[in-house]
């Protein structure tokens, strides 16, 4: 049966015999795609239909398929890391960029052993490949269909957050996975509750293995890290990541799942590390597990947790918690209202409770753990009477000090008004005074200092909401990295005893980007392209028989130049019949970085052509590579 007669939504790959939009999915046969990408209806190796781009990072990008074959539905991935690679329009071949060549040849071969590897091992519990590739000049890896939801998708329909005795069977699963997956020699480094999918039967996947250069920051491609999940050493080049980055993460999911709470970016906690243990957010939360996800979120890998096995032991250490067999009534009650899911099918493998390298026995870790939070207790009582008692002194003492200082300040001008001198020496003391005054004014709600802070840290942490509400402005800054706040008003220490607004400015990154190679495009895909960077541009009519008409001849600059937010480019394309080849008539366009939408702009483009000028009917559209 041919593709034609398949009838299938090039969106969903379920069957569609009626014209408009699918019943299903939304989505209209002929919709607008990246052409960057493959065009849906393409078919690879003769068997692999391709449909709808679902998503694409610096490494790679996944299409919605069907096996031709075998009649189902299937994922279908694509090497295609933008930063090194052009892609052919027509051919749909990917061409290294001048001088990248070796580095492709490389990424190419990795991301192939790397995938032959999963299809050899086919781990339990891990998204299975079913087919490893090459074609257009790079490889493809066509997986299993799940039907399956995210861990954020159901988190997000639970309501934020999922008790622990609810999500403790699924868990389980998917830590023995990742144990499985270490065992093997893998490393996944990008554990997340968008890489997580759970299926009908609450089952657990791992899926969006990727290459080490999409896992580290400073690497040769766009890294895909996932905030508040990867691990700080994954933006640090000078240190390694191995299975205690993957604890990491587990844990900052455990943590994000039980809590409700997103946990802090990695980088963040290095200059300020606000995490707040797990059983002061919910205190129905075992002590164990919230220790646990506290050591296995260790910014220091050497007082990491170092292992999964060790990782789950600790979450399992306690007597109403530990067990390797797992009890049925502990699925999700709120996941099965969601996904309708049935019972787990016997013979799951164990989890090991067992740590590694414990010198004691079971019996003698639980009695010495029983005593250790016991002294935790004892020291958090000793400190919590202590506080309750001193901080009420200080802030009295405080308080009736300002008074004071009121009373005589007052009285003291009273008795010497008219008298110049000593006028002066009252305003000396008044300001000595007043300085005192405000610190205590700023101890009890003073501005703290944000710059240099990640704005989705400052945003998320409640106690700032409770105290302040903020105006958030986006600059281009050279000097902060995308997202800190390189200054705020009023400045930091400033008095703000009532709840006020404080405007923080953030960057937006360097004020340059990178020219696309637009060579070969349509006129109005490039001014489309040009316009969502935010750069002036200028279409040139050149007299050549070579040059296609309605094509992108070339730029100046030329692909891949760094340029500055703002700048203008130059089109260059063939000269279109009832257009003056003079440089007054030349057809000149700029878009400016007001906010005018692509399609305002492409309606400017069009009333300027000449009206025997063709347009493109279907406009294909060109996602940005944020």
């Amino acid at each position: 049966m041919t593709v034609a007669q398949k009838n299938l939504c090039m969106g969903c790959m379920s069957q569609k015999d009626y014209d408009g939009p699918c019943k299903k999915c939304g989505y209209q046969d002929k919709s607008t795609y990246n052409v960057d990408y493959l065009p849906p209806e393409t078919v690879l190796s003769g068997r692999y239909l391709v449909g709808k781009l679902l998503s694409s990072n610096g490494e790679s990008a996944v299409y919605i398929g069907y096996d031709l074959e075998t009649d189902s539905k299937v994922w279908v991935r694509e090497l295609m890391p933008y930063d090194l690679v052009s892609r052919n329009h027509s051919t749909l071949q990917l061409r290294p960029i001048k001088g990248c060549e070796t580095k492709y040849k490389g990424i190419v071969a990795e991301f192939e052993d790397l995938f032959k590897t999963l299809q050899n091992l086919n781990i339990k519990g891990t998204s299975q490949v079913l087919d490893v590739f090459s074609e257009h000049s790079t490889i493809y890896v066509a997986f299993r269909y799940i039907n399956s939801m995210t861990l954020g998708e159901i988190l997000n329909r639970c309501g934020g957050e999922i008790k622990w005795a609810n999500c403790k069977k699924t868990f389980m699963h998917l830590l023995n996975t990742v144990s499985l997956v270490h065992k093997k020699g893998l490393i996944h480094a990008g554990i997340s509750p968008q890489t997580i999918l759970i299926d009908e039967k609450g089952t657990p996947y791992l899926t969006c293995f990727a290459i080490n250069e999409a896992r580290s920051d400073n690497s040769d491609i766009s890294c895909e890290l996932f905030d508040g999940y990867s691990a700080p050493e994954q933006y640090d080049s000078k240190h390694w990541y191995g299975e205690w980055t993957d604890v990491y993460a587990l844990a900052a999911v455990l943590y994000r799942t039980i809590t409700g709470t997103m946990p802090p970016n990695s980088q963040g906690r290095k200059l300020n590390d606000n995490l707040v243990d797990a059983i002061e957010l919910d205190e129905n939360i075992p002590e164990n597990v919230s220790e646990a996800i506290h050591d296995a979120m260790r910014l220091s890998t050497d007082k990491r947790t170092k292992t999964v096995d060790g990782f789950t032991s600790r979450l399992l250490d306690c007597t109403s918690s530990n067990t390797a067999i797992y009890n049925a009534d502990m699925v999700d009650d709120v996941q099965k209202r969601l996904l309708n899911l049935s019972e787990e099918p016997e013979g799951e493998p164990q989890v090991p409770i067992k740590a590694e390298d414990a010198p004691l026995s079971r019996k003698e870790r639980k009695a010495l753990k029983k005593a250790e939070r016991q002294e935790v207790h004892k020291k958090r009582h000793r400190r919590n009477t202590f506080l309750t008692v001193f901080i009420p002194m200080v802030l009295t003492t405080i308080v009736l000090g300002v008074v004071i200082w009121l009373f005589i300040s007052y009285k003291y001008e009273e008795i010497h008004q008219g008298v110049a001198n000593y006028v002066s020496n009252g305003d000396t003391s008044s300001d000595s005074s007043s300085a005192s005054a405000s610190s205590a004014v700023e101890e009890a709600g003073g501005v703290p200092n944000f710059v240099g802070q990640y704005i989705d840290i400052i945003t998320s942490n409640t106690d700032y909401n409770a105290r302040f509400e903020f105006s958030i402005v986006h600059e281009y800054n050279d000097l902060f990295p995308e997202g800190v706040v390189y200054d705020q008003s009023p400045a930091a220490n400033t008095p703000m005893l009532n709840k006020g607004t404080i405007i923080l400015s953030v960057s937006k990154g360097s004020k340059t980007v990178k020219l696309p190679n637009l060579t070969g495009s349509t006129v109005d895909l490039a001014i489309q392209t040009l316009t969502d960077m935010e750069l002036k541009y200028k279409v040139i009519y050149v007299i050549k028989d070579e040059y296609v008409e309605g094509q992108v001849a070339y730029t100046e600059p030329a692909a891949d130049t760094v340029v500055n937010i703002g700048d203008e480019v130059l089109i260059f394309t063939k000269q279109t019949a009832g257009v003056s080849s003079s440089g007054d008539e030349d057809e000149e366009k700029e878009s400016s970085s007001s906010g005018k939408s692509s399609s305002s702009s492409k309606a400017s483009s069009k009333s300027k052509k000449s009206s025997s000028q063709e347009s493109s009917q279907v406009e294909p559209h060109f996602a940005s590579k944020d």
